[in-house]
């Protein structure tokens, strides 16, 4: 890797929300993650998003966080099908409060596959004619093509990820300029019909929230690719699996357990806390409990043997973090970076770990 001390290669770990106050009081039960904590270098770093990281250690060319390539790469892992302008188009629901509206992913809201196909066809049925389709990727992953997503003067849309914010005042993030003109009419009219579709109207009836708009975002082309790294990538959500296959990278499950070569780095993407973030309940966004016993749907996922519980994501987390200062104290690794996608990189090299006298609080 080109940001690597030495020739000997890297060990990235994505993990985005590590340090969310959430997940904080949790840390202390694991040791491996405690001694990177206080022994690494933290290092300001421009990347904010497990997107923005998997661009940048794959060498492609830096990207501001609202011009994200996602509909590209989500949508590949999805399908075969080649199309023009890509956004992603996320299932939400608005909350409107006196003073502000809320927004929150469907994640939140008990949505079942066979709601989301429902409302992915009706839609569908009221857009074709006017050349736009929605794809299913996944019940909380939606995509748009056949969308002017431009402006009047080459502006594009310029929407953060869903994740960025989920749970908080979307009014601050709909800048007129960052969102062209015909997006907004488009969008408006998305509303319209989904307040109407039977589905929504049904699940109200049920006592629960509606899916009443669609978070558009990552509607923008591959940036150049400035390097090609030897690295392998170990990653199961949409974007990750869509980017390799573009990249020429090989793709692994996280399940699997790393291996070090002779010079081809190794990233770990995890986004399980960042998805447990957005699952919170709608009727109290942002109420985490200092115990973690977030909902209903978070308890029903808190066994530790569950990978997509807080704690099978930090033993996760423990586990390659152990093996990777293993690895580092042998010889075997030049360095490790741990990018929680919060404005730093936390770096590693075989020093920081043999200078305990020095370590961090």
């Amino acid at each position: 890797m080109s940001e690597s001390t030495t020739s000997k290669p890297s060990l990235i770990v994505v993990v985005p929300s590590l340090r969310e106050l959430e997940f904080s009081r949790s840390l202390a039960d694991y040791p491996a993650i405690l001694r990177f904590l206080s022994r690494s270098r933290h290092k300001t770093s421009v990347l904010q998003s497990a997107e923005q990281a998997l661009l940048h250690y794959f060498g492609y060319a830096q990207v501001a966080i609202g011009e994200l390539p996602a509909g590209i790469c989500s949508l590949g892992a999805d399908t075969t099908e080649e199309f023009g302008q890509i956004a992603r188009a996320d299932p939400v629901y608005v909350k409107a409060e006196p003073d502000h509206a809320s927004i929150h992913s469907a994640a939140a809201l008990q949505l079942s596959a066979e709601d989301a196909q429902m409302l992915v066809a009706g839609l569908n049925s009221h857009f074709n004619e006017i050349g736009c389709r929605f794809h299913l990727g996944d019940t909380w992953r939606w995509h748009l093509t056949g969308a002017e997503l431009g402006g009047a003067e080459g502006t594009t849309l310029l929407a953060e990820p869903l994740n960025q914010v989920a749970d908080r005042n979307v009014v601050s993030f709909l800048d007129p300029e960052r969102h062209p003109v015909e997006w907004r009419r488009l969008l408006t009219e998305i509303q319209m019909v989904l307040h109407s579709l039977p589905v929504n109207i049904e699940r109200m009836e049920r006592g629960l929230q509606p899916v009443n708009s669609l978070w558009a975002w990552g509607a923008h082309p591959m940036p150049e690719r400035q390097t090609t790294p030897e690295i392998c990538c170990y990653a199961e959500d949409a974007f990750a699996r869509g980017l390799c296959q573009i990249s020429g990278i090989e793709n692994l499950p996280l399940s699997q357990e790393p291996s070090c070569g002779d010079q081809q780095s190794i990233l770990l993407c995890s986004r399980v806390l960042e998805t447990l973030l957005l699952r919170q309940v709608v009727a109290s966004p942002g109420d985490f409990s200092s115990d973690l016993q977030m909902t209903e749907a978070y308890s029903e996922s808190a066994s530790q043997n569950d990978p997509g519980s807080v704690q099978g994501g930090l033993q996760w987390l423990e586990k390659n973090l152990a093996w990777g200062m293993s690895q580092l104290l042998r010889g075997r690794l030049g360095d490790i970076h741990l990018v929680p996608c919060d404005g730093e990189v936390l770096k590693m090299r075989r020093i920081d770990l043999l200078r305990f006298w020095q370590r961090r609080r």
